[in-house]
């Protein structure tokens, strides 16, 4: 059974960058579950957070998007530290760093709520702060995982970021 009042503390060390977490998610196979939970859960509270009318399949072709840029930006990031930078981590502690850092970007919300009204696109800037935010905790969640030093850490996660973006751009998908 899923405890959600420890998804959320990890949650919450993860969005802190609290070492206790990144140990937790490496050592726990049931995070990755929970990160899933995660990049769902939050998908689904931007869509209604924006207001964003398409009934199921809209959620559901966000999920979807959701989903693919999960596996993406892990994918990208574990081949960039693992082949790349020749670090040794697995790609399951990767997703789970993704995961469990996605919520980050809940801040598209309250960007799209201030800057919809301006007549501003919200999309640019809320995801940009979310993604920042979602390098850092990969970055140290990969600098625990492959000891690697943060610059390098965040590297890899910045890659996996641009790897998604590349991909995005040629199928049209969002996030």
């Amino acid at each position: 059974m899923t405890d959600i009042g420890l998804i959320f503390r990890r949650m919450a060390q993860a969005l802190r960058f609290d070492r206790d977490a990144y140990v937790w998610m490496d050592f726990e196979d049931r995070a990755s579950g929970d990160a899933l939970l995660l990049v769902v859960v939050t998908r689904v509270l931007i869509q209604i957070g924006i207001g964003s009318p398409g009934g199921a399949l809209g959620y559901a072709t966000a999920v979807l998007d959701a989903l693919v840029f999960w596996l993406i930006v892990a994918g990208g990031t574990w081949a960039t530290a693992t082949h790349v930078l020749q670090g040794r981590t697995g790609y399951a502690y990767v997703m789970r760093l993704v995961g469990f850092g996605y919520p980050t970007l809940l801040l598209i919300i309250p960007t799209f709520q201030i800057l919809s009204g301006a007549g501003i696109n919200p999309w640019p800037l809320g995801l940009l702060i979310g993604s920042i935010w979602l390098v850092f905790i990969v970055g140290h969640g990969m600098r625990y995982a492959v000891d690697f030093e943060l610059p390098k850490a965040i590297g890899s996660g910045l890659a996996g970021i641009m790897l998604y973006l590349i991909v995005a751009s040629i199928l049209n998908l969002g996030f």
